[in-house]
């Protein structure tokens, strides 16, 4: 009977040893197929991430294009915008300075004003016209048109910086002949009336100073300037 137990025992040890053996192969095959399992699951993951960046800038792109076709609808809406302004700046500024040399000369140049771009930024074109031939004011006009049309255009400028309308003016009109000097005053009168600007001159022209409003004389005595007003002759 001992003898036949141990038997039985050995028999059942051969018969759970293989079992057991054929459990931890199994077992080992498990885990290497959870962690490529793992695995797989974590590339789909990132692959699925990847997907939805994708997705996600790709919306973002569309959205940059929009906007791209806006901001490009909308300069060019600027850009004609301040073509149409400086059209009507440059003919409204003509149209002043023009006048005052047909008020100064018997046979006037005509002023065309344009804004053109170059080198990247918006330069202004002045030009001189008369029987439809546009000039350069420097090299193909006299000294006098050139002198009236650059008072002209001081006061415009004064006015368009939006600043205190105050205009000073040193000894002008040097080279306006003297039988249209008087001109040059009422020129001067029209375009202030205008504009609301006041003048400030300095000059020994009688044409100019009978025109003033108000009128101040300085003198050097004993090298002291001394102001008076022609109105009163009191020293200040």
């Amino acid at each position: 009977m001992l003898l036949l137990g141990k038997s039985l025992l050995n028999l059942k040890r051969s018969m759970i040893l293989p079992i057991y053996d054929k459990t931890l192969e199994m077992t080992a095959d498990s885990i290497e197929f959870v962690k490529i399992k793992r695995k797989w699951q974590s590339l789909v993951e990132k692959r699925d991430g990847l997907i939805s960046d994708i997705a996600r800038l790709d919306d973002i792109k569309k959205e940059q294009q929009k906007l791209n076709q806006t901001a490009k609808r909308s300069i060019l809406f600027l850009q004609k915008l301040l073509k149409r302004m400086q059209e009507d700046i440059a003919d409204g500024m003509s149209s002043i300075v023009t006048a005052g040399e047909r008020t100064v000369f018997s046979d006037p140049n005509s002023i065309i004003m344009s804004f053109e771009e170059r080198r990247n930024q918006i330069e202004c074109d002045i030009w001189f016209v008369k029987d439809g031939k546009k000039m350069s004011p420097f090299f193909s006009s006299g000294g006098g048109p050139v002198d009236v049309a650059s008072v002209s255009f001081r006061m415009l400028f004064v006015r368009l910086e939006n600043k205190r309308p105050i205009v000073f003016l040193d000894e002008p009109f040097k080279f306006v002949s003297k039988d249209v000097v008087g001109k040059c005053a009422e020129m001067i009168e029209a375009i202030s009336d205008e504009l609301g600007i006041q003048i400030i001159m300095t000059t020994h022209i009688p044409e100019l100073i009978n025109c003033a409003d108000k009128l101040f004389e300085v003198k050097i005595e004993k090298g002291v300037s001394v102001v008076t007003t022609e109105e009163f002759g009191e020293q200040k």
